[in-house]
């Protein structure tokens, strides 16, 4: 199980994010599941002491770590659930920007996640969500789907031709 809070999420808001992060931390690490706390050496230093049996990993791409896991927490960031998405894995986001919470609408609407807004993120609807990640079948099945989605799009190398195709239609000179 991986939790994560956006290096950008933590720019904006600074220590206030240690709120819903702490709240998410304390609701998995009861779980008695595997927990890796992967966050920005910033984000550990303002979160302080984490609960036995979360291992702290500080900066590690994500790329490494979500091959292994079974479902994400995670504030909503475009690209941490892309990331997840490339390894099928079920998300909850806990959202407080607009943006984050597209993400999250999108995750719960096609099945692949699920979303609490920040401040309806009580412990025990965090816990109850991550239960229900780890137990959804069917959630784990639009995981997979959102996977072969993602993987099935053309390289951005791929795009080229037909940009620089496009480019040329609108760079002829006007009459």
């Amino acid at each position: 199980m991986c939790i994560t809070w956006g290096i950008s999420t933590v720019r904006m808001i600074g220590d206030a994010v240690t709120g819903p992060l702490s709240r998410v931390v304390e609701a998995v690490s009861a779980l008695g599941v595997d927990v890796v706390l992967a966050v920005s050496a910033a984000t550990r230093a303002a979160l302080g002491t984490v609960p036995d049996g979360v291992r702290v990993a500080e900066s590690l791409p994500l790329h490494l770590l979500l091959p292994s896991c079974r479902a994400i927490v995670h504030q909503g960031g475009v690209g941490t659930a892309l990331t997840a998405g490339v390894y099928a894995v079920p998300q909850l986001t806990v959202t407080q920007f607009s943006d984050q919470m597209a993400v999250g609408d999108v995750l719960a609407a096609g099945g692949a996640g699920r979303h609490l807004l920040h401040d309806e993120a009580t412990v025990e609807r965090i816990t109850s969500h991550v239960l229900g990640l780890l137990d959804d079948q069917e959630c784990l099945q639009a995981a997979k789907l959102l996977q072969r989605e993602i993987v099935s799009q053309p390289a951005p190398a791929a795009l080229v031709p037909r940009l620089v195709q496009l480019a040329g239609l609108r760079a002829s000179p006007r009459a």
